[in-house]
């Protein structure tokens, strides 16, 4: 922590959120330190920051799949920059094929870009990775989302619901959050919009527990709500 490296810093970088550690990231002039900048920037909610960071931890390991799906994670979900994301995933891809989490990543980025149908292909491929269905909360909500964006939305909520009781039950209240906001996004999009039921999604999900990352979502979510109802208003 006094002299550290690039591997050191990034790894004192992931162990601050899990012991309380604090590290300072200014004035600090270490070569092929992008990937702490990068979960650093993230953690503080400073995402375009994260994201310009994470762009030279591409390049700086561009056969490693980890700065590609965390690059169009940023991109996708906090920027929504889909067109940064892609790149991200495609770049990923020719280096790893068939990882599960970047296959995941692009499929969402296609489904948010009306490509439905292929993002629907994309997606089965995580499948035919597995020899059983693998219950990762992260793919039972990206299969709820595709669902949804074509028609199923009864069924596509049941997966949302699926991945959110997941979470929950192993303690992952972020993820819960996220999700849950996730789901709500999607009822938006969809445009049949129950606010009793948006509420309780919001409620059990979110709650009072705070992050940079859920706070911001939740904004985009708030957002989103109001410009949803003045349409309807207007339309009345």
């Amino acid at each position: 922590m006094i002299q550290p490296n690039d591997n050191s810093l990034a790894q004192i970088a992931w162990a601050s959120k899990k012991t309380g550690l604090t590290l300072i990231t200014h004035d600090i002039n270490i070569p092929f330190a992008s990937e702490a900048m990068t979960r650093r920037f993230l953690d503080n909610g400073e995402y375009s920051t994260a994201l310009d960071q994470c762009i030279s931890w591409m390049i700086d390991e561009p056969f490693s799949s980890i700065p590609a799906v965390t690059g169009s994670y940023i991109a996708a979900l906090f920027e929504e920059n889909y067109d940064c994301a892609e790149q991200f995933c495609l770049l990923g891809l020719k280096a790893n094929p068939t990882d599960k989490m970047l296959l995941n990543n692009y499929s969402v980025v296609l489904a948010k870009t009306g490509r439905i149908k292929k993002a629907i292909v994309k997606f089965k491929e995580i499948g035919k990775l597995e020899k059983k269905p693998d219950s990762h909360l992260t793919l039972l909500a990206t299969s709820g989302l595709l669902l949804m964006r074509n028609g199923n939305v009864l069924e596509g909520r049941i997966k949302y619901q699926e991945s959110i009781n997941m979470a929950i039950q192993k303690n992952f209240h972020e993820a819960a959050a996220m999700i849950g906001l996730h789901l709500v996004l999607e009822e938006i999009e969809h445009g049949e919009l129950d606010t009793l039921e948006v509420n309780r999604i919001i409620s059990r999900t979110v709650g009072s527990f705070k992050s940079n990352n859920v706070n911001y979502l939740k904004n985009i979510v708030i957002n989103k709500l109001k410009n949803y109802k003045e349409k309807i208003i207007q339309l009345s």
